[in-house]
């Protein structure tokens, strides 16, 4: 079921109109937090492998030459692959032959290559474009990206509005930065939180901004494998504290709380908001009431583990489904925003969104 359209608008306007057609249209005044009133609550991660990191795309090995031991760890891990599949993908039906390929390439993988090449083919059978082999530079890019900074920017738009962008979930810093963000956007009467073209990331950084802004409310429910068996999370924001129910059992830990207080959050998404942008998206309008601005979302609800071999490659796998708080599934599907944001017929409008916050790309 598609994540319910609420008074869908389509809006086209000259750049000095915007901010007010956009404030009006969404019921907010510019009385700031006076206009809340009623506002309320509501997978590296969060994701069943509490190791496991955030990547994106895959990469070719070097073909490098081996010695038999070399040879003999390359075997080791394809067939740590196998198991790890055949333990966690979110997908047991497709394994019908699975055991087939536990020792296909016994004594035939004398090279890198060869082992992404084998790995690569293994994995072609589940058809699941989230489940897929990294080479050893790949991997390597992919961490460092986990130490990136800056991945937040701000300004006060008219000495009023509240402009906060996230690039990417991807960082370990994002919540940090922000919440430093929202601390010097402390006088805004509103803010914007423009998540357009984040690829997502760490659901753990999600979740941290999501406490950001709530006072309290269900963050997400994610539903899968682990280890073989089924998995099932519940992820909540108490007053106080962080609430994870993983298979029935209860964890908490305290939380960050609330900067934004009950003041209007519209939040702007396009078709590359994806993943943990779409989760954070998705949550702040159930919970929170915020208005999404924009174009439908990418649509991925899945939640993937990744996990590290010992050539220095990894293997990352699509374990679980993520639902919203209102309990929709956004996978293959997209979040429709509130108030759908067009270019102008001839171009000379541009985006209007910014117009609005004249953003510096």
């Amino acid at each position: 079921m598609f994540v319910q359209l609420r008074s869908q608008q389509k809006l086209r306007s000259s750049p000095c109109c915007v901010l007010l057609i956009l404030l009006l249209s969404c019921g907010y005044l510019l009385q700031g937090s006076a206009a809340a009133a009623g506002l309320r609550e509501g997978a590296e991660d969060s994701a069943p492998e509490p190791t496991a990191k955030k990547y994106t795309h895959c990469s070719s090995l070097a073909g490098k030459s081996t010695d038999s031991a070399t040879a003999a760890s390359l075997e080791t891990a394809y067939r740590r692959v196998w198991e790890l599949v055949k333990d966690n993908t979110m997908f047991p039906e497709r394994l019908g032959n699975w055991s087939l390929w536990q020792r296909k390439y016994d004594g035939k993988l004398s090279a890198e290559r060869d082992l992404e090449r084998a790995v690569s083919q293994m994995l072609g059978v589940l058809d699941d474009q989230y489940t897929y082999f990294r080479g050893v530079s790949e991997t390597q890019t992919r961490s460092v990206g986990d130490d990136e900074r800056n991945v937040v920017s701000f300004e006060m738009l008219d000495k009023s509005y509240g402009y906060i962008c996230i690039k990417t979930f991807s960082s370990r810093h994002v919540a940090e930065e922000l919440q430093f963000a929202l601390g010097e956007l402390s006088a805004a009467k509103s803010y914007i939180l423009d998540l357009r073209d984040n690829k997502g990331g760490y659901v753990d950084q999600a979740l941290l901004c999501f406490s950001l802004l709530v006072d309290q409310g269900k963050f997400v429910s994610i539903h899968g494998r682990q280890a073989g068996t089924e998995y099932h999370e519940e992820i909540s924001v108490e007053s106080t504290e962080l609430v994870r129910i993983v298979n029935r059992v209860e964890s908490r830990e305290p939380r960050v709380m609330n900067l934004a207080g009950t003041r209007p959050l519209i939040v702007l998404v396009n078709d590359g908001t994806r993943s943990a942008s779409e989760m954070l998206a998705g949550a702040l309008r159930d919970v929170r009431k915020a208005r999404l601005i924009g174009s439908k979302t990418f649509g991925k609800g899945v939640v993937q583990g990744t996990w590290r071999l010992d050539p220095g490659c990894s293997v990352k796998i699509a374990m679980a489904r993520f639902l919203l708080p209102g309990g929709a599934s956004i996978n293959g599907r997209g979040i429709y925003p509130d108030v759908v944001a067009e270019f102008g017929v001839d171009g000379s409008e541009g985006d209007f969104i910014d117009a609005l916050i004249s953003k510096r790309r």
